[in-house]
């Protein structure tokens, strides 16, 4: 997560869309290191600049500010007029499309023993998964007392026309030049995303996520 006071901006930080490119990218806007440099991992960060959420598998506990914060914990740790008064975004993504990313990645990345020798499709695979009872759910990051509290919303699938409208929004250059990528390397493209899907999964993916559904209009 991110808080600008140089720009008066805060970016609320979900899962699996990008965000850690795009909290990189406006990341140069809460610092006050003259030598900053974009890191996948870094420390927590608090300045007269602005906020840097610890981003990263270790040292998670000390932080007062990290990764996937929900909206409702930093409102509380920021002043009302900052909360009020700055711009504040997050990036959404097509429910059907984002879980199957988060079962690559939180699932079949980080647990590879389980798959070593398997034979089964990964359209089988990922189904089981879902109907197991896993969720990968985000709208508390990003909802505070199930009402929306930001001002703008990053669609996943225009990313780059996202970032521009943040860019205007917050007075600063639009420079696609400088988003960088990370974790885009664990996903199986060789099948289309209704592919994963039976009736089962679906509406279970579609109970998960009534809310981005209902909001964004996301169909599979």
């Amino acid at each position: 997560m991110l808080v600008s006071h140089l720009k008066k901006f805060i970016f609320i930080k979900s899962v699996k869309t990008a965000s850690t490119s795009v909290e990189v990218y406006f990341e140069r806007y809460c610092v006050a290191d003259q030598n900053w440099v974009p890191q996948h991992h870094r420390d927590q960060s608090v300045s007269a600049a602005g906020i840097v959420g610890h981003r990263g598998p270790s040292k998670r506990e000390r932080a007062e500010f990290y990764n996937h914060m929900p909206a409702v914990e930093l409102q509380a740790k920021l002043s009302p007029t900052i909360w009020q008064n700055y711009f504040k975004f997050t990036i959404v993504r097509n429910p059907f499309d984002k879980i199957i990313s988060a079962f690559y990645h939180f699932e079949k990345s980080r647990h590879p023993e389980k798959y070593m020798g398997q034979t089964e499709s990964d359209v089988t695979l990922f189904r089981r998964w879902v109907k197991s009872g896993v969720k990968v759910l985000d709208k508390h990051i990003y909802l505070v007392d199930n009402a929306e509290a930001l001002d703008f919303y990053i669609r996943y699938e225009n990313l780059l026309d996202g970032i521009q409208q943040v860019c205007e929004s917050i007075n600063v250059p639009f420079q696609p030049e400088h988003l960088p990528e990370f974790k885009n390397q664990f996903r199986d493209r060789s099948f289309a995303t209704a592919d994963f899907y039976d009736q089962q999964t679906h509406d279970i993916i579609a109970k998960n996520y009534e809310f981005e559904i209902e909001t964004f209009s996301y169909v599979l």
